[in-house]
């Protein structure tokens, strides 16, 4: 049994991880494409 919630725990944290991570990927290329849109704008 403690096993199984280990391993359970293990895939729980490891799915939060990469949400958080993909999550943060999103929103540094949404900033990345506002960033350089608005170079071009004050071209």
């Amino acid at each position: 049994m403690k096993i199984r919630t280990g391993i359970a725990a293990l895939i729980l944290v490891g799915l939060l991880a990469t949400a958080g991570f993909g999550a943060e990927f999103t929103i540094n290329a949404g900033i990345g494409l506002n960033d350089k849109s608005a170079q071009f704008q004050s071209l």
